[in-house]
């Protein structure tokens, strides 16, 4: 994810914490920064990033499948946000189109999905985060989280938190 500027950074930010709050992965936020680039502007837990290794191999795929889901939920978000938002615009078949093939290539990758799973994974998280962002009160949580990012800069996984619960 390239940024134009902060302000394309702030709701590249919000588009993915609201995915956090969406896919009901909050809680695994530790903090948001304009100091990271793409998704290192997001800080999570430590056990979102490994695993245990007592668990048994289905269980640590169970964990990869929904890290990637919640991860390809956050690049949409992000996407979406800055391009209906930000840009006043609609996120046009040729941008869903480099999406979808970036999602295959990491659901490949990470989690040795076909093109077809990864496809209806993808179209699920794209129409639900499409009507989201359509929503004057997901609009109304992204305007107080950009205007809060520029005003710090950055800000803990508590006070992200507190700021998603008015969505619920």
């Amino acid at each position: 994810m390239k940024y134009r500027d902060e302000t394309d950074k702030c709701y590249g930010i919000a588009g993915m914490s609201i995915a956090l709050a969406i896919f009901e992965a909050e809680d695994l936020l530790s903090g948001v920064s304009l100091d990271g680039e793409g998704l290192d502007c997001l800080t999570f837990v430590p056990n979102y990033y490994s695993g245990s290794l007592s668990l048994s191999p289905s269980t640590v795929w169970q964990d990869v499948f929904q890290r990637y889901q919640v991860t390809l939920g956050m690049t949409i978000a992000d996407t979406m946000c800055r391009k209906m938002l930000l840009d006043k615009g609609n996120v046009d078949r040729k941008l869903r189109k480099k999406l979808l093939e970036a999602a295959c290539e990491e659901g490949k990758a990470s989690c040795q999905l076909d093109s077809d799973e990864v496809e209806r994974i993808f179209d699920k998280s794209f129409s639900y985060l499409l009507q989201a962002f359509k929503n004057n009160n997901v609009r109304s949580v992204i305007a107080d989280i950009v205007a809060t990012l520029r005003e710090r800069r950055s800000m803990s996984g508590c006070d992200m938190l507190e700021m998603l619960r008015t969505l619920q």
